[in-house]
């Protein structure tokens, strides 16, 4: 699933990310061209 990657492998890394960093790639790949919306009615 993850390709043989452990999470817990990596925590050294996700103590420097800060909320600036977060916000900004975040920011950077969810924008509004990008964006897509399911509707799912029940039956």
């Amino acid at each position: 699933y993850f390709k043989g990657a452990n999470m817990f492998d990596y925590m050294e890394t996700y103590d420097k990310i800060t909320f600036e960093y977060a916000n900004k790639v975040f920011n950077e790949h969810f924008t509004a061209d990008k964006l897509a919306m399911s509707v799912i009615k029940p039956a």
